[in-house]
C-alpha cells in the first residue's frame, strides 16, 4: 500500500515545482532531522555536470562575459555545474562561483543559466537566474 505524502511533504514538492519554473538556481531540501524537528535549506539545483556551451568556444565566451557583466565572476571562480535539463531547443542549468561576497555557510553563490536555441540556425539567446550574492533560505518544521 502507498505511503500518502505528508502536508510537508506536499508543501515542499509545490514550493519545489514553483522555483523550477522561474529557473531558480536552489531548491529546498531536508538538510537536517532529528526525532523533533526537521531542517529545510537551499541546494544547488540539478545534478552534476558539463554545460551544453561547450560545445560552441563563442557561446561559451559570452555565457563567461554575461556571468562576469552580471555579478563580476571570472572563469576561475566556477566551481561546479549542474545539469537541471538538457532539451533541445532549451538547456537549463545552474553554475556554482566560489564568492568572497556571498551570504552562504559555504562561501559560493550559484546562477541558472538558460541558453535557448533560436531556429533557423538564428544563434543562441542566453538568459541568467538569481542574485549574484543570495541570502540562505532556511526552515524548520517541528515534529
Amino acid at each position: 500500500m502507498p505511503i500518502a505524502a505528508s502536508s510537508a511533504d506536499k508543501l515542499l514538492l509545490e514550493a519545489n515545482s514553483k522555483l523550477a519554473l522561474s529557473y531558480s538556481p536552489y531548491r529546498l531540501a531536508e538538510v537536517e532531522t532529528t526525532d523533533s524537528k526537521s531542517v529545510f535549506g537551499q541546494i544547488m539545483a540539478g545534478t552534476p555536470g558539463q554545460t551544453i556551451a561547450v560545445v560552441d568556444k563563442l557561446v561559451l565566451k559570452d555565457v563567461l562575459d554575461s556571468f562576469h557583466q552580471m555579478c563580476g565572476y571570472q572563469p576561475s571562480q566556477v566551481t561546479a555545474i549542474n545539469v537541471v535539463s538538457h532539451s533541445y531547443p532549451e538547456f537549463y542549468e545552474v553554475w556554482e562561483f566560489d564568492d568572497n561576497d556571498s551570504h552562504m555557510d559555504n562561501g559560493k553563490s550559484a546562477l541558472s543559466l538558460v541558453l535557448k536555441a533560436l531556429p533557423n540556425n538564428g544563434g543562441t539567446d542566453i538568459d541568467i537566474y538569481g542574485d549574484c550574492h543570495p541570502k540562505p533560505l532556511s526552515f524548520t518544521n517541528l515534529k
